[in-house]
């Protein structure tokens, strides 16, 4: 019984996440590619769920960021 993976459900190797991260370190192509991989139907799922939770991660940190900024601006004014 042999069990056909999908492309876009292989695992990625070492080196497929040592080029996306080197992709992620250039500034403005990391955006384009986050977009085009969060896109496409063909992207790897595995990759697709890294960047889904890398994007909640940056969405949560900036919630934070703001909110202690908003914190120290309003306790600053007192």
């Amino acid at each position: 019984m042999k069990m056909d993976i999908k492309d876009n459900e292989k695992v990625l190797t070492v080196k497929d996440w040592i080029i996306i991260q080197i992709i992620m370190m250039i500034p403005i192509v990391n955006i384009i590619m986050w977009i085009k991989w969060l896109v496409s139907d063909k992207t790897n799922q595995n990759l697709k769920n890294f960047l889904i939770a890398s994007l909640v991660m940056l969405v949560i940190g900036m919630i934070i960021w703001f909110l202690s900024m908003t914190f120290l601006m309003t306790s600053s004014m007192q």
